[in-house]
């Protein structure tokens, strides 16, 4: 059995990663013939779905899930969201082994989070980039913690795709309802619901409000604190003091918040500036820099900043291929830098990831 530990160095994911490293590159060949990229994709993702269900169980976040599932509904230390307790109840109804409910929250999360990017894609004019985003998203570490370790909030973000393609439609009753959803599975999601009643407000200003927020992150933390003492909130400020002294395993959490702040605003300037009248790219825009609001207040708070981090991994493959299919940056051009992408994702996915130390000690995603 396939362990945590040893998942990304199994000779049979390195297979699937070669599988859908050529698919992707077949993909741009072939852009035309969809029935049959779709069905390629269905095939891989029917492969990884069922070598990550049939892990090993027995420790981690996953341990702790299995623990809980062979109890319920016998009173255990932890609650868990209402949606998530009520899928574990519906599965102990029918007689379901903790294995078989593992493999059907696998096969959820895969359906929904290969729905949500496919309608993103298609939202944003982007649909023959949807291999190569697929792809890059799978081949980061994001992928494989949120499905094989916090596999609550893999639910949840696969949900809040979904909502973000919603959002970037315009049709924000749908958007609400999918984030009420992801709330119900894991209840960090609720971070998000705000952004639907900053729709008018201008990128710019949320701009300049993340970097406020980025220049006083380190010392802010302690009026969070005193606030959440203040209003007496003591299940937060629980929460935020665990969250401060946890996770002190990644040397690089800021150095790469400064690279989100970077990427927010390069993507505002190529977008607000030289795209101004695609509107759903500015909205996808105004997403990205209201969670990067929330990434710049958590940095004090490692561990939170970490988890923050995984969120925008979701989304950075749609802006890399936002820029490249600007015909105005990379003219005759796209093949080449996407096969250089690509190759880059292989290597790092295949060679460095193979160190589980590097993955979970070093860039965590």
């Amino acid at each position: 059995m396939i362990t945590n530990m040893t998942l990304l160095t199994s000779p049979v994911l390195i297979g699937i990663n070669i599988y859908f490293f050529t698919i992707t590159v077949i993909s741009f060949f072939f852009a035309h013939l969809k029935r049959l990229r779709y069905s390629a994709l269905i095939i891989g993702a029917l492969m990884l779905m069922v070598v990550i269900s049939t892990r090993d169980l027995s420790y981690g976040d996953a341990g702790t899930y299995y623990k809980y599932y062979v109890a319920y509904p016998n009173p255990v230390d932890i609650k868990f969201e209402f949606l998530f307790d009520k899928l574990i109840a519906l599965s102990k109804l029918l007689g379901l082994s903790p294995e078989l409910f593992f493999f059907i929250t696998t096969a959820i999360q895969f359906a929904l989070l290969f729905f949500g990017f496919y309608r993103l894609t298609k939202a944003l004019n982007l649909e023959k980039y949807f291999e190569f985003i697929i792809y890059l998203f799978i081949s980061g570490f994001t992928f494989y913690f949120q499905t094989v370790e916090t596999i609550r909030e893999g639910l949840a973000l696969s949900i809040v795709v979904l909502a973000v393609a919603l959002y970037v439609e315009g049709k924000l009753k749908s958007s609400i309802i999918c984030l009420f959803i992801s709330f119900l599975f894991h209840s960090s999601t609720i971070i998000l619901l705000p952004l639907i009643f900053l729709r008018r407000i201008s990128n710019k200003k949320l701009l300049i409000l993340t970097t406020i927020l980025l220049i006083t992150s380190s010392f802010i933390d302690k009026y969070i604190v005193l606030l959440a003492k203040i209003l007496n909130l003591n299940y937060i400020l629980l929460r935020l003091e665990l969250y401060r002294d946890f996770g002190g395993g990644s040397k690089t959490v800021l150095l790469r918040v400064i690279l989100i702040f970077v990427s927010v605003i390069a993507f505002y300037f190529l977008i607000e500036k030289i795209l101004p009248h695609e509107i759903e790219n500015i909205n996808l825009l105004k997403f990205y820099i209201y969670m990067s609001t929330f990434l710049f207040i958590a940095v004090p708070f490692q561990e939170l900043a970490r988890r923050n981090l995984f969120r925008f991994s979701y989304f950075i493959p749609f802006f890399v291929a936002i820029i490249i299919e600007k015909q105005e940056f990379f003219p005759k051009k796209k093949i080449p830098i996407l096969l250089i992408i690509l190759v880059g994702t292989f290597l790092y996915h295949n060679i460095f990831l193979q160190s589980y130390h590097a993955m979970v000690g070093l860039l965590n995603w």
